[in-house]
């Protein structure tokens, strides 16, 4: 699992918000990690060096290039040593396990990539892919959509949209706690 950590926060002052805390005192990136860890063997963040040493005490971290989420996936494939990777975001609320499921299934099927869509919207913050058709993708485009165009990704139609801390309001209205 790789769950990626390399936002600025600039919408809420610099805060990384995989390290706001919930109404129960986890962290986002906590509560992600112990969520998902029945479906995986290993699980990284992928934040950039400068957070390494405020989030390696939670998880393994790998370098993010600081160039969007499509860089960092592809960076972190490079570095691990798994058939399938799960994509997880780091500013998700409360992380839906049975999506995750249906996408892994998907990519253990034969799909290449698989992620999410909802009233016709990417939600790529929890998406799967085979790490083998990923770094065969060359050149690696910049955007996460055309990622996904270029793995010829499975789309799963979700029931609602993933729920992410972008903005102040979202900070209150998930009764989250700066760290």
């Amino acid at each position: 699992m790789l769950v990626l950590a390399g936002g600025r926060g600039r919408r809420l002052g610099g805060v990384v918000k995989p390290l706001l805390r919930r109404a129960d005192g986890q962290t986002l990136l906590a509560h992600a990690l112990e969520r998902f860890a029945p479906l995986v063997d290993d699980a990284y963040v992928v934040a950039p060096a400068s957070m390494h040493s405020a989030l390696g005490a939670i998880g393994a971290c790998l370098e993010d290039p600081g160039e969007g989420p499509a860089a960092a996936l592809f960076a972190a494939a490079r570095a691990v040593n798994a058939k399938t990777l799960l994509l997880v975001g780091g500013d998700l609320v409360d992380p839906p396990v049975d999506v995750a499921k249906t996408l892994l299934a998907a990519v253990e099927g034969g799909a290449r990539a698989a992620v999410g869509r909802h009233d016709g919207m990417q939600q790529s913050m929890i998406s799967v892919f085979s790490r083998d058709a990923l770094l065969a993708v060359d050149p690696m485009p910049r955007a996460m959509h055309r990622l996904l165009a270029a793995l010829d990704a499975t789309y799963v139609e979700l029931d609602a949209p993933l729920i992410d801390v972008d903005a102040p309001d979202d900070v209150e209205r998930y009764e989250l706690e700066p760290p």
